[in-house]
């Protein structure tokens, strides 16, 4: 964390040119977000149960849905296809292994000899050739009395063989067979399992000439007479998404000057008495806040590390000298922090993010999804003192939350005492992407400095935001002095006689 001291060098350095990368989005059918990455859905059963969808495929050769199922026939050209719309992207250069995950449940006829059913992937174009320069193929033919499995790659006019004949076991004519295709770290795994269990694998990354790039489109073909029925297909493929965010340096909040950089973070209070979200005395306080108020961010996050510095919470009642109520004791408050937030600017206060970790005043940690409280640690147990309690008075706390591929942990220490203590880590396939928020509610008094984000994307795209003061520009108190006097009044009571 860095100190009060580095104020001045950090305001300094802020300005400094940032990093700039190329923001690209996830454009077609996002579903979720895995720690920056974009799942997105090529196709699913019903694209192709009734009827081929026209928002999802291009249908070249009048492929037929028959009876919930994709249908190659005698009436479908010999070259009958039909082509995902949604382009399968390259996502290496960000750290995604995964760039491909599908299944395909198909049956397979009567076929002439040569003739083969394709699964066709990286056409550059969608009317591309299925053994056009650029693919990769895994296809299906005629082998007797039952059916034989390759795979190819295609470049510069030639293929190459890398699984020439693979004897499916236990796929006949007429039966279902389950294929998943999947291309991991830039390689195929290939595989089928029939109705019965049996299972065949026809390629993985250790088969010689396996690497692939599936980028591009992909689409299911047939190359001659072969007929073939597909009842069921799922094709999942990834993007990452590099948020755009300021510069960890920017991103950096001291409260200097009395105000805070309103273009990068944003505070909201319910209505309190003598109370709310506000900066004093270069730091932030939350104070009285029964309803509930927050301080975040303007920017979305998805890998991000978070910083915070508690500096004080209300560990004792406290009274004036006449013995009127100041500060309560916290004792049902909480302060969390927030993930994946879908506004930076609620009017209300709500917990019903993806996840939240709350550090609660009873001495435990209480991790949120959507609004619930689903799992409490004891932060002793954790080994981090309750720094609630009335003997840590003076101490601050130095919080931070890691949010990185699929993992959220939070971590606690007194400032500068040792290593920083894990102390609630929660693992999931997916990372909240949003804003993110320091909650507090039913507290009474807690102040806060030093807030820092960093933008850990593998390719962040960072910008620099001028400081701008939170608050109405330019707005200065009023003079409600006047300068009437009671001669001012005498022309009105000479008129009415002194009158009211």
């Amino acid at each position: 964390m860095i100190g009060k001291k580095h104020k001045s060098a950090k305001k300094a350095v802020c300005f400094a040119i940032a990093l700039a990368f190329t923001l690209v989005l996830c454009a077609i059918n996002p579903i979720k977000s895995y720690a920056g990455t974009f799942e997105v859905l090529v196709a699913a059963d019903s694209s192709i149960k009734n009827g081929i969808a026209t928002n999802v495929w291009v249908n070249d050769g009048n492929v037929k849905s028959e009876g919930g199922a994709a249908v190659w026939d005698d009436d479908v050209s010999e070259n009958g296809r039909i082509v995902a719309m949604t382009k399968v992207k390259d996502v290496s250069a960000d750290g995604v292994g995964k760039s491909l995950v599908s299944e395909y449940t198909f049956s397979l006829g009567e076929a002439e000899s040569g003739a083969k059913f394709v699964f066709a992937f990286g056409l550059s174009r969608l009317s591309s050739p299925v053994f056009g320069d650029g693919t990769s193929a895994v296809y299906f033919v005629k082998n007797g009395n039952g059916y034989a499995a390759g795979v190819s790659k295609f470049e510069n006019g030639k293929e190459t063989k890398v699984v020439s004949s693979k004897n499916i076991a236990g796929m006949t004519a007429g039966k279902n067979v389950t294929l998943t295709i999947n291309v991991t770290d830039g390689a195929f795994a290939v595989y089928t399992r029939t109705e019965s269990g049996t299972l065949t694998t026809i390629c993985t990354a250790k088969t010689k000439g396996s690497e692939v790039n599936a980028a591009g489109y992909l689409c299911i073909a047939r190359s001659g007479k072969i007929n073939a029925k597909l009842s069921g297909l799922n094709i999942k493929a990834y993007e990452y998404l590099n948020a755009t965010t300021p510069a960890q340096d920017i991103a950096y909040e001291t409260f200097s000057g009395g105000h805070y950089n309103g273009n990068v973070w944003f505070s909201h209070a319910g209505r309190a008495e003598n109370g709310g979200v506000f900066v004093e005395n270069d730091a932030l306080v939350m104070r009285n806040l029964e309803r509930g108020g927050y301080f975040g961010t303007k920017f979305q996050y998805s890998n991000f590390d978070f910083r915070v510095d508690i500096l004080h919470v209300q560990r004792t009642t406290e009274t004036d000298e006449n013995g009127n109520l100041l500060y309560r004791k916290e004792s049902n408050g909480y302060l969390a922090v927030s993930l994946g937030n879908y506004s930076f600017n609620e009017r209300g206060f709500d917990m019903s993010a993806e996840c939240a970790f709350a550090l609660a005043a009873d001495g435990t940690v209480k991790r949120y999804a959507d609004g619930k409280a689903v799992e409490t640690v004891s932060l002793e147990k954790s080994g981090m003192e309750n720094f609630w309690a009335a003997e840590h008075e003076g101490k601050v706390v130095n919080v931070k939350v890691v949010s990185k591929d699929g993992i959220c942990t939070v971590y606690c220490r007194f400032d500068g005492i040792g290593q920083y203590i894990p102390v609630i880590k929660y693992v999931s396939e997916t990372t909240p992407y949003g804003y993110v928020k320091i909650m507090a509610k039913d507290v009474s008094n807690v102040i806060i400095d030093n807030v820092e984000i960093e933008n850990t994307d593998a390719n962040a795209v960072l910008t620099i935001e001028n400081d701008k003061p939170n608050g109405l520009d330019g707005a200065v108190d009023y003079d409600y002095s006047d300068g009437w006097s009671d001669e001012d009044l005498l022309p009105w009571a000479k008129r009415n006689g002194g009158r009211r």
